[in-house]
């Protein structure tokens, strides 16, 4: 070796000797600084910071003793087809097979070491309460419950969601607390509420799903099998069919919102056939299924995907496409349960990023009722449990793994977003994303790539709305703006100042969109905004979006002179601003049927 290449070599290893230290250090003091500003921001976590326990047993720090998660290995249920179908004694031509025949010269590959079933299972952490009430009891532990509750096995229920993608989890986990919301068979823990996962689902966000799942079961896929199919993740929906530790289950897509008690829906579960869905006899949807549990009914449904006639690796097959051609003979018919389940239909769900442009779908986000309910739903879970996770994990310098500790995009992500230029409101810049408070902004679609995103929480927005010299404007502290209730329905502020105030008088439109003016949910007794109203609530008028209207429950309005001392008791509506979503920044010449606007005139 020439003396020019020693010496070379020499100088690498000597700059990589000196610069890894240094690197580790500043990236110690970049966690340092970073934990100190959110340690200034938002104060002490305390009995917060608890580790995250991938197997129900060692935690990621030496100090805590408690667990993030209970998650309880699962593999010994997993079975090959040989043993699965030896379980079973399954028999390929049985009387009342769900799926057709296989042809006689299909070979089913016995030997195949894939592995069917359940891997691993979170237990949830209101579940976790139940198992250590009855364990105080000397009744049963988490192992021998299955994570499950205490219902005898002649009257467990469930019901399942099914995430094959980071991009629904935050779908799943609203449907999951509606559904805690209002089944009374849930709250009676007489049902669980469950979900299946893939193995490929990052274990961050397993705690977030402990809040509203009784049980995550996390299973081996079979979209291997189909690796052309677009939707080949949907197959592993043949699961319901082996959760024969519940005599009955109902399985929701996770674009659904619970609205009503779904509980009636057990009672439409069939007495002759495996399947109940919403449909007729030539079609049925797999939003919404009823299902008898059966490991026979599984295996029909798993070798008709593996070795059926259809051929389900193609770019078109999914769940449905498999579900009818097996069971269109074998279910019963219900319609769809407006009155306890909405579904969101179409591409764009009311928890994608309402400012990115989907060139795959030429719909747009609609905000009405259920879209509001929905992230009403969301930021409550947020601001009591997924916050404090956050914030917790942000001071652990060992929580590397855990479910708020970075709050930013992953490397490939960012640079996705860098050249979309995608920054949520209030966020100068990508650097600036990761200090942002837990408290004031909503991490989205967590590591789901591209789809990432923060949102501002609704107390947030109204934050950057309430700048200080336009709150002092519609204060009253400027004599020239003026705040005016229409006195006739369906005409604009343009009308409204021209007609109550003055012909030269014009509508402010930069106060239109302040939030103590027109956002129903801010408004404060005493202060201005729906009309001065005490107290209100929106109804969604679809042919006045992106505009709803707020009641006047009771409260003073101001007059036609700009001073307030009318007091208004009943049924008055106002033509207010759902101002969440930039899409419904308001303008001064907007109007809608029947409705009456609050409106900042110049005098």
């Amino acid at each position: 070796m020439k003396r020019t290449t020693v010496l070379f070599l020499a100088f690498v290893l000597f700059v990589v000797l000196n610069t890894i230290p240094w690197m580790l250090r500043l990236k110690g003091d970049r966690r340092s600084k970073h934990s100190a500003i959110i340690a200034r921001n938002l104060g002490g976590v305390g009995d917060a910071a608890l580790a995250l326990s991938l197997e129900g047993g060692q935690s990621t720090t030496q100090n805590s003793k408690k667990q993030r998660i209970q998650l309880v290995s699962r593999d010994a249920t997993t079975r090959t087809v040989r043993e699965l179908m030896q379980e079973v004694n399954y028999s390929r031509k049985r009387l009342g097979k769900a799926c057709d025949v296989l042809a006689d010269n299909v070979t089913i590959d016995m030997d195949d070491p894939f592995r069917i079933g359940v891997v691993k299972e979170v237990i949830g952490m209101q579940q976790q309460r139940t198992i250590k009430s009855v364990n105080n009891s000397g009744s049963t532990s988490p192992e021998s419950s299955s994570g499950s509750n205490t219902t005898t096995s002649n009257d467990r229920f469930a019901y399942v969601l099914m995430v094959s993608n980071h991009k629904y989890i935050d779908g799943a986990i609203v449907v999951a607390d509606s559904l805690r919301s209002y089944s009374v068979l849930v709250q009676q823990g007489k049902c669980d509420v469950v979900l299946i996962v893939p193995e490929k689902i990052n274990a961050v966000v397993l705690e977030l799903l402990s809040v509203v799942f009784s049980r995550v079961l996390i299973v081996r896929s079979v979209d291997q099998f189909s690796p052309k199919s677009y939707y080949k993740t949907t197959f592993d929906k043949m699961y319901l069919y082996s959760l024969h530790e519940y005599q009955s289950v109902i399985f929701f897509d996770a674009d659904s919102l619970i609205i009503g008690n779904p509980d009636k829906l057990f009672q439409k579960v069939s007495t002759v056939h495996p399947l109940t869905a919403v449909g007729g006899n030539d079609y049925f949807q797999t939003a919404l299924l009823i299902v008898k549990p059966s490991r026979e009914v599984f295996l029909d449904l798993y070798l008709e995907y593996r070795y059926g006639a259809f051929g389900y690796n193609q770019w078109r097959a999914r769940d449905g496409i498999l579900f009818r051609n097996c069971l269109m003979m074998m279910h019963d018919n219900i319609g769809h349960p407006v009155n306890s389940v909405f579904h969101f239909y179409g591409f764009i769900k009311p928890w994608f990023n309402k400012d990115a442009q989907y060139k795959s779908s030429k719909e747009k986000l609609t905000f009405d009722k259920q879209y509001l309910i929905w992230w009403e739903r969301y930021e409550t879970l947020h601001m009591k449990y997924f916050a404090d996770f956050a914030i917790r994990d942000r001071l652990d310098p060992h929580a590397a793994t855990a479910a708020g500790a970075s709050y930013s995009y992953g490397e490939t992500a960012l640079q996705k977003k860098k050249a979309k230029g995608y920054l949520p409101l209030g966020v100068d810049s990508f650097d600036a994303l990761s200090e942002v408070s837990p408290r004031e902004y909503m991490w989205l679609q967590r590591f789901s790539g591209g789809s990432e995103y923060h949102r501002p929480t609704f107390r947030k927005y109204a934050e950057l709305r309430n700048v200080s010299k336009l709150s002092s404007q519609v204060d009253g502290d400027q004599n020239d703006v003026a705040v005016i209730v229409s006195q006739k329905p369906s005409i604009s502020c343009d009308e409204v100042c021209k007609q109550q105030v003055s012909s030269r008088s014009v509508c402010v439109e930069r106060l239109l969109s302040h939030s103590m003016l027109n956002d129903c949910k801010y408004v404060q007794k005493g202060r201005l905004g729906t009309a001065r109203c005490s107290s209100c609530a929106y109804d969604f008028d679809s042919r006045a979006a992106p505009f709803v209207k707020g009641k006047w429950i009771e409260g003073d309005a101001v007059g036609p002179d700009g001073k307030a001392g009318i007091t208004v008791v009943g049924g008055v509506e106002c033509f207010t601003n759902f101002l969440h979503e930039p899409l419904n920044m308001p303008v001064c010449n907007a109007t809608a049927p029947g409705a009456r606007r609050v409106c900042p005139c110049t005098r």
